[in-house]
């Protein structure tokens, strides 16, 4: 739990530590770094940039305290969208999809008074879905509904790679379906500021009828579940140095002994030890997966006394 936690730990400081874009002076900051991409937020003038969204719960009172993070990084001509939940639903489908709204819902925006936040009051706010985070990111109806699950947990992680000029070309691409919830862009595409929702409760979650939902899905499908505003950063988060040994790195487990076919002559090999199938093995025993007869330390020898202190090889 800790290491799950650790990447939006470094996160939410890198975040804190950014300067607005003025002095409260009214002065400008100088064009470098982090301030000189924010007025250059324009992915198709950038060669090289990430984008960040931690995740935080909405309607955490019946979905639960869902957190996360949302990546998107840019390099070239190559693009990469991550995305990593924890304490959502079990075994859920999660519909995830970036918004061009710039803030997440919020209880005051249950304009029904049902307490849900559901998705057309959370659309009121988020606005239409430019970016489906489906298993096509390339297009925005290439894969749309096909969707990651979480595991018995409540957790997922998801990564989709993509050529930027592909993406780019879709989203100016005509608009076959102006009436939906996806929109094409009519200008640069910018992602600071805009809101990445994931929606989706277990299968068959009782909701009530006040619940509105949308595209044909049953209610407990589209119910908005976590919601983070994108911001900028200068490093892909969650990474470590490659000479980190002490965070980052879980050492692969010994591969188990069975007993009775780990012993010598079979011809396998086990993670803490070799054999060679010539009769002989590695001198390292597993104490948890003993062989099915222990060794007998005087085999083979002629001893006096009850002890067997006296022993000579034969």
């Amino acid at each position: 739990m800790l290491l799950s936690r650790l990447p939006l730990v470094l996160l939410l400081v890198i975040s804190s530590c950014q300067k607005s874009e003025f002095h409260h002076s009214g002065k400008a900051l100088p064009n470098t770094g982090i301030d000189k991409l924010q007025l250059e937020d324009n992915l198709e003038r950038l060669e090289k940039v990430t984008y960040l969204a931690v995740l935080t719960s909405v309607n955490g009172a019946v979905a639960g305290e869902a957190y996360g993070s949302f990546t998107f990084h840019k390099d070239q001509d190559f693009i990469v969208a991550d995305m990593r939940l924890n304490d959502s639903g079990a075994v859920a489908t999660q519909i995830q999809k970036v918004h061009l709204g710039k803030a997440c819902p919020t209880e005051a925006d249950d304009t029904n008074q049902d307490g849900y936040i559901d998705v057309i009051e959370s659309g009121d706010v988020t606005g239409k879905v430019i970016i489906p985070l489906d298993n096509d990111i390339s297009s925005q109806y290439g894969l749309l509904g096909s969707y990651p699950i979480t595991d018995a947990w409540g957790s997922y992680v998801y990564s989709k790679t993509a050529s930027f000029s592909q993406f780019y070309q879709d989203l100016f691409a005509e608009d076959l379906n102006p009436e939906d919830e996806i929109v094409k862009l009519t200008s640069p595409l910018g992602l600071i500021g805009k809101t990445v929702l994931v929606y989706g409760m277990e299968e068959n979650f009782e909701l009530p009828e006040t619940v509105a939902t949308n595209n044909n899905l049953p209610a407990y499908q589209t119910l908005p579940i976590a919601c983070g505003v994108i911001t900028l950063v200068t490093d892909i988060p969650g990474t470590f140095e490659p000479d980190d040994i002490t965070i980052g790195h879980v050492p692969a487990p010994p591969t188990p002994r069975v007993p009775g076919r780990n012993g010598p002559g079979n011809g396998t090999s086990s993670g803490n030890g070799t054999s060679s199938g010539n009769g002989t093995s590695s001198p390292n025993p597993d104490p948890n997966f003993p062989d099915d007869e222990p060794s007998d330390p005087y085999e083979g020898r002629e001893c006096s006394g009850t002890s067997g202190k006296d022993c000579s090889e034969n």
